[in-house]
């Protein structure tokens, strides 16, 4: 009984890999993080969230550091975005603002 349960349940993996294999993953968003360095002006990040959300980018999280020093805003943006849409074509979408100097878009992991 012990043989005949082991080889069963090595055939349920073996299934489940195979069907993971499988699984229709064409249609599922991307996710990015958007790196963006701007000019010391608050409203740069509030019109680059209301540009991308009018795109199609639903934001997950967004982190915002101020260096003083240097008078410029840093921004971390975790993103999700539709599978037909370019990382170019999100890079013109950030680079529409004014201030931006910036930007840098990588694959999420």
């Amino acid at each position: 009984m012990y043989v005949e349960a082991c080889f069963a349940t090595f055939l349920g993996l073996v299934a489940l890999t195979i069907m993971r294999a499988f699984e229709g993953k064409e249609g599922q968003p991307l996710k990015k993080i958007i790196s963006v360095a701007a000019s010391n002006r608050k409203e740069i990040f509030t019109e680059l969230v209301r540009r991308l959300e009018s795109n199609g980018v639903a934001l997950e999280n967004m982190d915002v550091e101020w260096r003083k020093a240097e008078n410029r805003m840093l921004a971390k943006i975790d993103v999700t975005i539709p599978r037909n849409m370019e990382s170019y074509s999100l890079v013109k979408i950030v680079e529409e603002g004014d201030g931006i100097e910036e930007i840098h878009v990588k694959e999420r992991v």
